[in-house]
C-alpha cells in the first residue's frame, strides 16, 4: 500500500490531518488552552478548521482519554469542525503519543500535524509543506530561528511507525533524528505566513500576543483597502 504513494507528491488525497490535543495546559492559568476564546471560537477550532480545509477527510483529533475527546468535540460547535477522535498511545509521552497513534490508524501515506494551540495555521501554510514532499522524503519540517518546528510538520506515516520504538519518553524531534531524509524548510525564506503559523499558545500572555497580532494584521489590511 505504502509503495504506491512514494512516487507521488503529497496532494490533498494522500494526506490525513492530525491535531494534537493531549497536553495538560500546565502553563495556561485558569483553564484548558484548547478551549480558550480567540475571536469567538476556541483555539482548537482554529487549528481543526485549517487542517480540515487542507485535506479531504475529517482530521484526527489525538487526545489523552476518550472523556477528553468527548469534551473537546462538544466544544466544536461549527459544522465544519469535523473530527475523528483517537486516543494517545499510552506507551509514549507527549506529542509523540498522538503522532504514533495517528500513524497507526490511517491509510493515508502522509500525516499533516499541528498542535491544538496553533491558531495561526492555515490551509495555505499546510500547502507549502505539501509542496516540499516527494519520493524518499520522511518528513517536511519548517525551521524558524534555527529550530525545527516538529509540531507543525508533514510526516510520512510508515516512517513514524518504523522509527518510533525506543522513543517512549522522548518527542517528535528525537523521531526526526532517526529519519533518513528530512526536508527542512527555512520558513521565513519561502513563506512568511509559515514562519508565523508555528506560533503556539502556552500562556495567557501568549494568547494576548496572538490577539494583538491578528488585530494588527486586520488594521494593515483595512489600510491597504483604503489606499
Amino acid at each position: 500500500m505504502w509503495a504506491d504513494y512514494h512516487v507521488t507528491m503529497a496532494g490533498r488525497a494522500s494526506v490525513r490531518g492530525v491535531v494534537l490535543a493531549g497536553g495538560e495546559s500546565r502553563r495556561f492559568e485558569g483553564g484548558d488552552k484548547a478551549l480558550a476564546d480567540l475571536g469567538g471560537r476556541p483555539l482548537l477550532a482554529h487549528a481543526v478548521g485549517a487542517v480540515d480545509a487542507a485535506t479531504d477527510r475529517a482530521p484526527l483529533l489525538a487526545v489523552a482519554t476518550h472523556e477528553e475527546g468527548d469534551r473537546l468535540t462538544r466544544a466544536l460547535s461549527d459544522g465544519g469542525d469535523r473530527v475523528e477522535v483517537v486516543v494517545d498511545d499510552p506507551s509514549f509521552a507527549g506529542p509523540l503519543a498522538g503522532l504514533v497513534v495517528a500513524a497507526g490508524q490511517t491509510d493515508r501515506p502522509w500525516l499533516l500535524v499541528c498542535g491544538c494551540d496553533m491558531p495561526l495555521v492555515s490551509p495555505q501554510t499546510f500547502g507549502t509543506l505539501r509542496d516540499y514532499a516527494g519520493p524518499g522524503i520522511d518528513a517536511v519540517v519548517p525551521v524558524v530561528d534555527g529550530h525545527d518546528q516538529s509540531l507543525h510538520a508533514l510526516y510520512r506515516g510508515d516512517a513514524v511507525v518504523a522509527n518510533a520504538a525506543g522513543l517512549e519518553e522522548r518527542g517528535p524531534r528525537a523521531l526526526l533524528e532517526r529519519f533518513d531524509n528530512v526536508r527542512r524548510v527555512a520558513a521565513a525564506d519561502v513563506d512568511e505566513a509559515l514562519a508565523t503559523a508555528v506560533t503556539n499558545v502556552n500562556t495567557r500572555e501568549d494568547l494576548e500576543a496572538v490577539r494583538d497580532r491578528i488585530e494588527t494584521a486586520r488594521g494593515d489590511t483595512r489600510d491597504e483597502g483604503a489606499n
